[in-house]
């Protein structure tokens, strides 16, 4: 009788926990200083900061550099939901929940709207996100 292999078991996280990012690269894999770590091309985790993503889980806004551009890019090209966490504290990130994205936007209003609100000036688009619904 053969063996049946199951696919890896996705890493849990439990909303509200926070974890460091030592432990989210070991369980996702990715960058320890990427916003938005990824493997193989594509986007595994969404680290986010609220003092420059101030609407974060629902609004990233990705700044400039091609590593932050072109992970932007591929998270806009992954149709999976990704888990969102939000640093709250010198590395303590508070898992938020499974988010994918909805929509984005390179329109210079867009743009600059969100520039006020953050207080940045290196803003390339808006990215919008829902939560994923079901269990994931």
């Amino acid at each position: 009788m053969s063996e049946v292999k199951r696919p890896p078991e996705k890493p849990r996280f439990r909303v509200g926990e926070k974890y460091d990012r030592p432990t989210i690269h070991e369980r996702l894999g990715g960058g320890l200083q990427d916003f938005l770590p990824h493997v193989e091309g594509r986007v595994v985790c969404a680290c986010l900061r609220s003092d420059t993503n101030p609407d974060a889980p629902t609004v990233i806004l990705p700044g400039t550099g091609s590593g932050i551009e072109s992970s932007a890019w591929m998270l806009l090209g992954q149709a999976s939901p990704i888990p969102v966490f939000m640093k709250r504290c010198e590395n303590e990130w508070e898992y938020i929940g499974e988010y994918e994205v909805e929509s984005f936007s390179r329109n210079r209003d867009a743009i600059a709207e969100q520039k006020k609100r953050s207080a940045r000036s290196d803003i390339t688009m808006v990215i919008r996100m829902r939560e994923a619904k079901g269990e994931l």
